[in-house]
Order: structure tokens, then C-alpha cells, then sequence
């Protein structure tokens, strides 16, 4: 058995930032990437409310998979959030557009992150996202530096896990999916509290508008009185 690693505040965006450092390491790591691909690539194999699993491809060895573990942590309150912005509704704001609610979703959600392979651990992955930075309290942080391997701690993960990154952002339909399975109660609830809030600021928008009109037509009113009750000056 393995433990994950954890990112309790780290995002995707967060870990693509600091994964920029790993060609220090690894000059040749996007083509390490790449072999993943070449070799067999990567799988979606299972998925529940708040977990996917993938399997990844060895980028050297045949017929090994790893597996590779993305938990999404504050789930609940990042689509209540993101369904509150009207932006990602269809174009007759109707309901939320999913599509658009999934690519959202990719770019703020926390994320807790896992490979089985020996160089998350091994090569400091494991060690770097437990760091006090990135908040990761899963189980016990990884205490063990890797003084000798990648004493800068370039990176944050290894070539598995940067090869689900890669092709995250086209799981699009999936994300959509998914929501869909499991989190449509939140989805309803909070495109309730919208359209009410739209209700309500359509209702205020047409009282404002009337009490505008009404103003007018007073101010209108007054000023025709005066004209019909000011007294006339004859002539001598």
C-alpha cells in the first residue's frame, strides 16, 4: 500500500507553477512525458464524488501501469460559488452551461495528488507537496528530504502525474459528467437561489423604472398646473 500525497490548498494551476522547475532536474522531462504517451498513455479507470482514478503507462517499461490518484477537495463550495456566476449559464440564462462549469472547476479547485511510482517518492514529489506552503495533511507529510537526488526540490510530481495534467483539461465532457452523476442536488439548489436572485433584481429593476416613469409624470403634472393657475397681467 501507498499513501497519497496531499495538497490540501494547492490547485492545478498551483502545482503547474511550480512544476516548471523539474527540466532543472530533468532537462529531457517533457519527452519523458511524451514516452508515457507513446507507451499506452493514460486511462480513466474509476471515479466517486470526490475521487478519480487514473492508470498511467510506464514511459520505459512494458505492460506497467501506476496508479494515479486526484481527490477534489471543496467540492460543494466551489460550485455553489461557480454557479452563482451567470457567465457559465447558457445563453438564455436559463441553466448552467456544464461544459463550461467543468473547465471553471479544473481551474480553482484544491486538489490532493498521488502516484504509486518510486520517483514521486524518491525524487522529492512526495516531500516538496508536503511542505508547510502547500498545506498537505494527509496522514503524516512526507518528513524525508531528498538531500541527494533533488536537494533544490525543483518540481512537485513525476512524469505519471504530469501526463494526467496534460490530458485533465480535455476530460471537459467527463468533469460534466460526473458532476452530473453525483452533484446535481448542489447544481439545483444553487441555480434555485440564482434564478430567485434574478427574480428579485428583475422585480427591483421594474419598480425603479416605474417609480422613474411615475416621477416624470408628477413632475409633468406640476408644471401644467402651474402654467394653468398663474395669473394673467392686463394690459392698461
Amino acid at each position: 500500500m501507498y499513501e497519497l500525497t496531499t495538497l490540501l490548498e494547492a490547485t492545478l494551476g498551483n502545482l503547474a507553477r511550480k512544476q516548471k522547475s523539474i527540466v532543472r532536474l530533468f532537462p529531457t522531462f517533457p519527452d519523458r512525458v511524451k514516452n508515457v504517451g507513446l507507451r499506452g498513455g493514460v486511462r480513466l479507470d474509476s471515479w466517486d464524488d470526490d475521487t478519480w482514478k487514473f492508470k498511467v503507462h510506464s514511459g520505459t517499461e512494458t505492460a506497467l501501469w501506476y496508479d494515479v490518484v486526484f481527490q477534489f477537495l471543496n467540492v460543494e463550495e466551489l460550485l455553489d460559488e461557480l454557479v452563482a456566476n451567470t457567465r457559465l449559464w447558457n445563453k438564455g440564462r436559463t441553466k448552467i452551461n456544464l461544459n463550461k462549469l467543468g473547465r471553471a472547476f479544473l481551474n480553482k479547485v484544491d486538489v490532493k495528488i498521488d502516484c504509486s511510482c518510486p520517483a514521486q517518492l524518491y525524487w522529492g514529489g512526495a516531500y516538496i507537496v508536503s511542505l508547510p506552503k502547500y498545506d498537505a495533511k494527509h496522514g503524516e507529510p512526507e518528513t524525508r528530504s531528498p538531500r541527494v537526488r533533488n536537494p533544490k526540490k525543483y518540481g512537485a510530481h513525476c512524469k505519471h502525474l504530469q501526463a494526467v495534467m496534460k490530458v485533465l483539461p480535455f476530460h471537459v465532457n467527463q468533469i460534466a459528467k460526473w458532476i452530473k452523476q453525483y452533484h446535481m442536488d448542489i447544481i439545483d439548489a444553487a441555480e434555485m437561489t440564482v434564478r430567485k436572485e434574478m427574480t428579485l433584481k428583475k422585480e427591483r429593476q421594474a419598480d425603479a423604472r416605474q417609480a422613474r416613469k411615475d416621477a416624470r409624470r408628477a413632475e409633468k403634472q406640476g408644471l401644467q398646473k402651474a402654467e394653468v393657475e398663474e395669473p394673467t397681467v392686463e394690459e392698461e
